[in-house]
């Protein structure tokens, strides 16, 4: 939100601490995923041998579905924002449902898989943290079907995503 920006920002003047300046994205992209963005506690971490397969497969699948569907998207040549939304069917009132909201580490670790396939397919220029800025949401479905969805924002020169401070 940029409710706590200071207007000099929001106004497209620089900053005089650091020169940049907060804008809207000057590109976005939208990818659809019909699948689930499982929880850290089904893939594991990304370890040698037999204890890291979930991960390594989970990761390959993330990267065929973003060479299917990320082919429009230009390589990464500097930074880009990241807003990964996990879709869940909202659990039924008065039943136990397992479809629910992760805890926010099982998301973010849940999700580490298709950031590497990002940076894999080269949508991001690199996960670390000066060169993608990513943010975990989830939500309730409108559907009775998963979906994952990953939108990728690059920023003119000279500016920088929306903070929140």
């Amino acid at each position: 939100m940029l409710s706590s920006t200071p207007e000099s920002l929001r106004s497209g003047k620089p900053c005089p601490a650091c020169g940049y300046v907060d804008r809207e994205p000057a590109r976005t992209w939208h990818l659809h995923f019909q699948c689930k963005l499982k929880s850290l506690n089904k893939i594991g971490s990304n370890q040698k041998g037999v204890a890291g397969r979930a991960y390594r497969n989970e990761r390959s699948s993330w990267v065929a579905r973003l060479v299917r569907n990320g082919a429009l998207v230009p390589r990464a040549e500097g930074h880009r924002q990241v807003i990964i939304t996990r879709h869940y069917k909202a659990p039924t009132p008065g039943q136990r449902d397992k479809r629910k909201e992760y805890d926010y580490d099982n998301l973010v670790g849940g999700a580490k898989p298709l950031v590497d396939a990002l940076r894999a397919a080269k949508l991001i220029k690199n996960d670390h943290q000066g060169a993608v800025t990513v943010i975990y949401k989830q939500q309730p479905s409108t559907t009775s079907k998963p979906l994952v969805t990953v939108e990728l924002q690059e920023f003119d020169e000279g500016t920088r995503p929306p903070t929140n401070d």
